[in-house]
């Protein structure tokens, strides 16, 4: 039987919130202000960036089903096994493993298939490039069941056998409206004896950031920035050049071109590391 995981959350707010009381009011004023300053974001290619911004962001389970012609519910109804095999088809072969596990965890929960999944970050200009070459930050609806889980939920809370350890992914959920209190559990040490500075770099700079899971429609118009990596960037100044240079009308950069005009149509900036163009 499925579990619900705002449920589950709700129940770890007691434990969390008696450690979190304990604290120095100095230790208490730094994660109130790095809350303050949270962001959300979403990494995705541009072909998918594209179909968002004329949309919504669809969840790999929505996309595969699309592509199967069926709806998510029909597709919710397959054997593991068939949803697997569906979904590791539409992935890359480096991130099959990844497939795999999405299809356990998303059907452990209630609404599982729904879910969305963003990284939290700290600075809105930087964003985690870990995930892939664009780094969406989005304006995430307010929802009493966003959820918050302390450390990416395919890598940390699975084995090099895809077993997955249900108790300490239990434990490590809290809602985001009592995200300062897991924020606090898991840089504790650096709460204590870090400035606010080191701090801010230290959540942007995580390698395994804290994850938001959420069942809320993420819109195109929910976009406030997006972040490319300078590789990326890169790729598509070299590309264009050749595009100049050899008239050659290469889908890259004609699907770049498209993004460009559609980000600067909503007014959103196109931002990487260092550098920042407006779309005013």
């Amino acid at each position: 039987m499925p579990l619900n995981l705002f449920d589950i959350a709700v129940n770890n707010i007691p434990q969390y919130q008696t450690q979190y009381d304990a604290q120095p009011d100095a230790v208490k004023n730094k994660v109130a202000i790095i809350t303050a300053n949270l962001s959300f974001s979403i990494n995705m290619g541009m072909e998918a960036l594209l179909n968002m911004l004329k949309d919504r962001w669809k969840n790999k389970f929505e996309c595969c089903a699309e592509a199967n012609g069926m709806s998510l519910d029909d597709f919710s109804k397959l054997s593991l096994d068939r949803q697997t095999v569906l979904i590791c088809a539409i992935m890359s072969v480096k991130n099959k493993i990844f497939g795999v596990r999405r299809v356990d965890f998303s059907n452990r929960f209630e609404d599982g298939l729904k879910f969305n999944y963003l990284a939290l970050n700290m600075n809105i200009a930087e964003g985690h490039a870990i995930y892939g070459e664009y780094c969406v930050i989005i304006r995430l609806p307010h929802s009493v069941n966003n959820v918050t889980l302390k450390y990416d939920s395919l890598k940390h809370y699975y084995n090099n056998r895809n077993e997955f350890d249900e108790v300490t992914c239990h434990n490590d959920l809290l809602p985001l409206s009592n995200v300062n209190l897991l924020l606090h559990d898991k840089f504790q040490s650096h709460f204590e004896s870090e400035t606010l500075d080191n701090l801010k770099f230290m959540i942007e700079e995580d390698s395994d950031p804290i994850e938001v899971i959420t069942t809320c429609k993420i819109l195109g118009f929910d976009i406030q920035a997006v972040i490319i990596t300078y590789k990326e960037y890169k790729k598509i100044v070299e590309l264009n050049k050749k595009r100049l240079r050899d008239h050659d009308e290469n889908e890259v950069i004609q699907n770049y071109i498209k993004l460009q005009f559609e980000l600067r149509r909503r007014g959103i900036n196109l931002v990487f590391r260092d550098m920042v163009i407006k779309n005013d």
